[in-house]
């Protein structure tokens, strides 16, 4: 998307001050489970909500709103009325309207219900994949209300239904697309600039749910943009929802110093949303093992030690709950522990008191349901601080504060005498309800041992806290290893594996040493089967030792046959006899996404590769692989002719699509100019294209190899071949910026890899 983002900037506080202004009203028939959240979320951006679904007075409630929002999810025989009536009256008033189709495909009642309510001229229908091939006609499944297809199998059927219904057609999951009412593709946008969003806009803002959110934009959107017309009668400008979609997200990730950005923002960044999603991971992270302690041990050198030991033995997350020292000696314990949990990355939450945790600098509170409001605990403690609420009862996950807080605690799960004069305990199913009923970061807390913990862990909370079990133990450092081993047990995680096959750079600027810090500045483990040593420095290449084919193969096997990979990249294939095994490792392999960066000459001019091994990775490569990304000199050789310009290039790489290569990333680098454009094609054309002034550095060498690894490590991670392209290519301008002041060696020294390091990502199956 080449429209000038500056526009979307300087343009996003204006919509949004001008909702907070004009405070439409938006009406919502909505289901029973989001009722609260969405008034929750139309409050916070300054729409007044409405909930009306009695029949007598629905059609006067749309013709005094905004807009209006149908959400099926709870469908009964009293409600499709109402609905009927909400969107008839939307259309003849010239009213936006959104619908939701929940669940379609579901039952044959429900299909009945939204076949009808389509024909009612709605001006925007949002839907998962699923969902909207249901609506189409045809032929999808669904688990409960979450998709089982993906979104580019309902493409087609999303431009049939804009076409055949006269609305917009927004189709969420990995990527979300915006279908314009004559079936034009207005809008595609892949997750965040943050790689790791495996959700697009629609799903990570706002889960399932986008219209609730739409809606309250929708009344301000159609008078300054026209981004629907009148009653879905008119077409969707591409710029109007690129614009739109932009909006919503510099909302939600740019850490602003408008206030409303601060309240909303901020605490919806840490959830995962924008730039702020490495911090929710490793909230994540840190509260897995949640200890609950009551300070004492903090006061003698012997207790200190007790409490190292637990710090640095697992435990990510201290609660100090101090209920009946003074003030200011809970302040002096905070201070200390916070001393002691520093070079250990540990979290230190103080109980109930907001004053503590400010006094002493604490990286947050935890609030029961009777302490202070979590409103006035954020306008005091700031939008960095970490704020938990106690959950006692199901209905409190959707209250206001709930939606607001960083994690959620669970409690009483079971019985315990540290927790008296609270609510019935949840015990496992409860615990299982909360998971289903939220997303959030869930904490289990009371009466769980070790005994209980695995069982406890495998409900699939976020974190179990614990106090007794570490407090009592006469080692507390063996004790919480203990717990954490436990843990593990029950609920075995994985990380993104990838495997790099190409040479050793001995100056550590390019190769397999690029390759592995690349994965693991993102979060990735790293492989490696070394396909040739060389002798080189920042200045050239003064040797090159092939890997024996066998070797080659048996480093190939051994990694892949026990460890496994979800990404393949492939550099640096110095003679035919090499390409050839890694030819069969990839056939071998067909489910896994590969990336050939087919390295020929070095940043310093040294040829790699002999030249009979070219026509060797055209017949045995570029069919299997996912991608390939050669720079202009690579793909002058790999088309054998002369790269001018882009227009020459394109069409070379266009070339090496008719020659069996499924998608060319082209990239501009070479090319002279005071900007330089990179450009993805397969078969359909041009996929993707972004430009950029160019660098002016000295540690440009690795570039090519860091940006495949980065695609593939991305691939790994889950993204489509376009989201990952983008993101690695954000990432790799990012690291050579971080790496404009370094001096390495005499010639072209290597990118900062670890400019912004993300921590290994933990995926499991619940959470994938």
């Amino acid at each position: 998307m080449n429209t000038s983002h500056s526009l979307f900037v300087d343009t996003v506080w204006a919509d949004f001050c001008a909702v907070k202004t004009h405070s439409p009203l938006i009406h919502n028939v909505t289901n029973l489970v989001v009722t609260a959240f969405n008034a929750n979320v139309l409050l916070a951006a300054g729409a007044s909500p409405i909930m009306a679904h009695a029949l007598e007075e629905v059609a006067d409630m749309v013709r005094l709103s905004g807009a209006v929002v149908v959400n099926i999810g709870t469908l009964d025989a009293h409600w499709v009325p109402a609905m009927q009536l909400a969107l008839d009256t939307a259309h003849q008033a010239h009213k936006p309207s959104v619908l939701d189709p929940v669940g379609a495909g579901a039952s044959a009642y429900r299909n009945r219900v939204l076949a009808d309510l389509m024909e009612r001229k709605p001006t925007l229908v949002r839907g998962n994949a699923s969902e909207i091939l249901s609506l189409a006609g045809h032929s999808a499944q669904t688990k409960g209300v979450e998709s089982t297809d993906s979104v580019e199998h309902a493409l087609a059927a999303a431009q049939a239904l804009a076409e055949r219904h006269g609305c917009v057609v927004c189709v969420s999951g990995a990527q979300d697309h915006v279908l314009a009412p004559d079936g034009r593709h207005a809008a595609q946008w892949p997750p965040a600039h943050d790689p790791r969003h495996r959700r697009g806009l629609l799903g990570q803002c706002f889960g399932g749910g986008f219209c609730r959110s739409a809606a309250r934009c929708l009344a301000r959107l159609h008078q300054r943009h026209g981004l629907l017309g009148r009653g879905g009668a008119n077409c969707c400008r591409p710029h109007s929802a690129q614009h739109w979609h932009w909006q919503l997200r510099q909302c939600f990730a740019r850490r602003s110093q408008h206030p409303f950005t601060r309240r909303i923002g901020s605490n919806l960044a840490r959830r995962g949303f924008g730039m702020s999603a490495h911090s929710t991971h490793t909230l994540r992270q840190r509260l897995r093992l949640y200890w609950v302690m009551d300070g004492s041990d903090l006061d003698t050198e012997a207790g200190r030690a007790r409490v190292t030991d637990a710090l640095q033995s697992g435990v990510g997350c201290v609660q100090l709950r101090d209920k009946h020292s003074s003030t200011r000696t809970f302040i002096a314990r905070t201070r200390t522990l916070l001393r002691l949990a520093q070079p250990w990355h540990v979290l230190v939450i103080v109980n109930d008191r907001v004053d503590v945790a400010l006094a002493a600098g604490a990286h947050g509170v935890h609030l029961g349901q009777s302490d202070t409001p979590l409103r006035q605990a954020r306008a005091l403690l700031g939008t960095n601080a970490i704020i938990g609420l106690s959950i006692e009862h199901l209905h409190q996950l959707h209250e206001p504060d709930a939606l607001a807080a960083d994690y959620l605690a669970i409690s009483p799960v079971f019985d315990t005498p540290t927790k008296t004069n609270t609510a019935p305990a949840w015990g496992l199913q409860g615990l299982r309800q909360a998971r289903q009923a939220t997303q959030a970061p869930l904490v289990a807390i009371g009466g769980i041992d070790a005994a209980r913990l695995p069982e406890v862990w495998a409900t699939g909370v976020d974190g179990v806290a614990v106090v007794r079990a570490i407090s009592t133990a006469a080692d507390t450092g063996a004790a919480s290893t203990h717990l954490r081993s436990l843990m593990a047990q029950a609920r075995p995680w994985r990380v993104p594996r990838v495997l790099a096959i190409a040479g050793s750079d001995s100056g550590g600027c390019a190769g397999i040493q690029a390759d592995l810090k690349t994965y693991a500045a993102l979060g990735c483990h790293g492989m490696s089967a070394v396909t040739a040593l060389t002798v080189q420095n920042t200045v050239g290449v003064q040797a090159i030792h092939a890997a024996p084919p066998a070797f080659l193969a048996q480093q190939i096997e051994s990694v892949l046959s026990d460890i496994g990979a979800d990404a393949l990249k492939i550099g640096m294939l110095h003679d035919e006899a090499t390409v050839d095994v890694v030819a069969q490792a990839v056939r071998e392999h067909p489910n896994l996404p590969t990336v050939l960066d087919p390295v020929m000459v070095a940043t310093s001019g040294d040829a790699l590769i002999t030249p009979p091994t070219v026509q060797r990775l055209r017949q045995q490569l570029f069919a299997h692989c996912s991608l390939i990304t050669p720079n202009l000199d690579e793909l002058g050789l790999l088309a054998g002719r002369p790269i001018q310009d882009l227009n020459s290039a394109l069409d070379a790489a266009h070339q090496l699509i008719d020659q069996g290569a499924r998608a060319v990333l082209v990239k501009g680098g070479h090319l002279q100019g005071a900007r330089l454009t990179d450009t993805l094609i397969d078969a359909s054309g041009v996929r993707w294209q972004r430009s950029a002034p160019r660098l002016i550095s000295h540690n440009l060498h690795g570039t090519g190899c860091s940006l495949s690894s980065a695609i593939a490590a991305h691939l790994a991670q889950g993204l489509s071949l376009v989201e990952a392209v983008e993101a690695a290519h954000i990432w790799v301008r990012a690291a050579l910026l971080g790496a404009l002041d370094l001096r390495l060696g005499a010639g072209h020294g290597p990118l900062n890899h670890f400019h912004h390091p993300l921590p290994l990502q933990l995926l499991n199956s619940s959470r994938a």
